[in-house]
């Protein structure tokens, strides 16, 4: 045992306490890491933080920070883990109050849960639906009419899954429309809306070949070099629905030519610290973040002026100023103003018919995104007597009046746990109570 020096004078101050007015602690012993207030109730209480975000935390990860006994961190553990369980189960109980909270602080909105009845007992939680009324307002005013669905794994203990339905607006940017919190995943796309356009994601299939072919003859064309490559694979390609995996073949009222899902991924990737969460503390997240971000959305859309969105203002800048160049446009005479256009570089002849009054031009890629492509910018600029601009033939969906309307509608707060009514406070009377009744004079006469 090493020798140490330690002086410690104090002396009392005015409010009858001690007060430490000279310390000499000089030692040379090493540190010590053993403590006797290291019990089990202390280790179970830094565990049940790190058991929040990692549910199946095991006994020799939770001894990496600390040297406890191995009997000792496997109790506590234990222990830890069902405080969080019984935290989490109690938030299941409370699901249609938080449900009725949401409904009656932004009205118009949906929020329903459905239960499994048992004979028994109690009902058994099965799913959770919250649709809220700004997130369907703005889609319906300013989005683009193409929804991705799209689910992953809660990290929680009671497992399920999370199902979002996302939107873009017309700054490409990622809307959350609603979630559901389910058992598991079916498919019922087909069963309730059979004559809905469906696009398959084909970074999660295998049927994605010539998915960037933007024209039936591209299309042909791809295909053909595909049989010449590997005949067996054109075999499996021909038997799907090209509708389902290629632009050829999409529809042109979306204005959306999104081969993949990625506006679901990234609503994925900004939820991951909410999945390990309870029910209740993660739908309470999830609103809080559509909140934040419905408003910070605001406060940068009032610093832009023009008339398109950002996104889509440079998309049309680098189209007129890198592709356009290359296309030369020719009126044919005619009174519906058709023109043909070449590329000199490439040497390729197309017909583009241009109707100036109702704005629209029957190119495939620009009937596709929605804005005019190289061929139609090309002849857009022999218009400029007309005084018109490139601008003028994006769709409406790409201006800043489209995410304006998208924005416009705020989600509502609601009171947290802590604001909420609470029970009443109990008035006592001093002294034991009296059980005899009091007689009323004027009831017995």
């Amino acid at each position: 045992m090493a020798n140490i020096e330690l002086f410690v004078f104090e002396g009392k101050d005015q409010e009858l306490c001690f007060q430490v007015k000279t310390c000499y602690n000089k030692h040379n012993s090493g540190r010590n890491l053993t403590s006797n207030m290291a019990t089990r109730s202390w280790v179970t209480s830094k565990l049940v933080k790190r058991l929040l975000t990692k549910p199946m935390l095991a006994p020799k990860k939770a001894m990496e920070h600390m040297t406890v006994d191995y009997n000792m961190i496997t109790r506590a553990l234990k222990i830890a883990r069902k405080e969080v369980m019984s935290n989490e189960k109690e938030q299941y109980g409370k699901t249609r109050d938080y449900l009725h909270e949401i409904l009656r602080s932004n009205p118009v909105s949906t929020a329903i849960d459905a239960t499994i009845p048992h004979p028994e007992e109690l009902l058994i939680f099965n799913k959770l639906y919250i649709f809220f009324d700004a997130c369907k307002r703005g889609f319906k005013a300013g989005c683009r009419p193409l929804i991705g669905l799209d689910g992953c794994f809660l990290k929680g203990y009671f497992g399920r899954e999370l199902l979002s339905a996302v939107e873009q607006d017309a700054n490409n940017h990622s809307v959350m429309i609603a979630f559901a919190m389910v058992d598991s995943l079916q498919l019922a796309i087909e069963e309730e809306m059979p004559r809905t356009h469906h696009r398959n994601c084909v970074l999660h299939i295998w049927k994605n070949f010539c998915a960037k072919s933007t024209t039936i003859l591209e299309l042909r064309a791809s295909t053909e070099k595909l049989r010449s490559i590997n005949e067996p694979t054109w075999e499996y390609m021909s038997k799907f629905d090209p509708a389902l995996r290629t632009k050829s073949h999409f529809s042109h009222y979306p204005k959306i030519d999104n081969i993949t899902n990625n506006m679901c991924e990234v609503w994925n990737a900004k939820i991951v610290e909410y999945r390990s969460k309870p029910i209740l503390t993660l739908s309470e997240d999830l609103r809080c973040y559509l909140m934040r971000k419905i408003v910070g959305h605001k406060k940068r859309l009032s610093k832009y002026t023009g008339k398109l969105a950002l996104v889509q203002q440079q998309r049309l800048d680098d189209i007129i100023k890198l592709d356009s160049n290359k296309w030369n446009a020719e009126w044919s005479g005619n009174e519906d103003r058709k023109y043909q256009a070449k590329c000199q570089p490439q040497g390729k002849n197309m017909h583009l018919p241009c109707l100036t009054i109702n704005r629209s031009y029957f190119i495939i890629l620009s009937s596709l995104l929605g804005v005019p492509c190289p061929h139609a910018v090309a002849t857009i600029s022999r218009l400029r007597r007309m005084n018109l601009k490139a601008e003028d033939f994006v769709h409406d969906w790409f201006t800043m009046d489209a995410i304006q309307k998208t924005y416009e509608i705020t989600i509502k707060p609601e009171p947290t746990p802590y604001l909420r009514p609470r029970a009443p406070s109990i008035k006592r009377p001093l002294g034991r109570p009296k059980l005899r009744r009091k007689v009323d004079k004027i009831a017995e006469t």
